[in-house]
């Protein structure tokens, strides 16, 4: 039972520590091309740190 406590917590500090709001987050835009000609464009954080 303890296991799944600390395997939760891990993940949770993981989680956390990858949020923009806490760090300094670059955002580069992931684009791709639709099947029916449109473009689909989605904010990406990088180099946070």
């Amino acid at each position: 039972m303890k296991i799944k406590y600390l395997i939760l917590v891990v993940f949770l500090v993981i989680i956390s520590s990858c949020t923009p709001e806490e760090n300094t987050c670059e955002t580069k835009q992931n684009c791709f091309n639709r099947p029916d000609g449109s473009k689909t464009c989605f904010d990406v954080p990088t180099n946070c740190f």
